[in-house]
């Protein structure tokens, strides 16, 4: 997921003691914010997290809109949260880009 405001540094060193991060993605079908809390590891400036079924409601909202609301060591950002297969790699993020992406697989 792509972090919008570049005003954090993804090297944060509270992020350390954090277990969950809070993803909010919007309904599809309605639009309404849904908001989960699930387990993450950020590694290399980006979050992971992992759904153990793809018929999941926030993974099925993700595939029809992968822009979130990420709230996390008491900071909230814009995101975008792209749907990982098991074959496929995360993309390096730009050179000089601060950003940061949560990739589900």
């Amino acid at each position: 997921m792509k972090k919008t405001s570049p005003s954090s540094s993804s090297k944060d060193s509270s992020l350390d003691r954090e277990q969950f991060l809070y993803l909010t993605t919007r309904g599809r079908r309605n639009g309404l914010p849904r908001e989960i809390e699930i387990w993450f590891i950020h590694h290399d400036g980006s979050f992971y997290v992992i759904a153990e079924y793809t018929t999941s409601h926030w993974v099925r909202n993700l595939l029809a809109r992968p822009e979130v609301q990420v709230r996390l060591a008491g900071k909230s950002f814009a995101a975008r949260a792209p749907v990982l297969s098991p074959e496929s790699e995360p993309e390096p993020n730009p050179p000089g880009l601060v950003a940061q992406e949560i990739w589900l697989g």
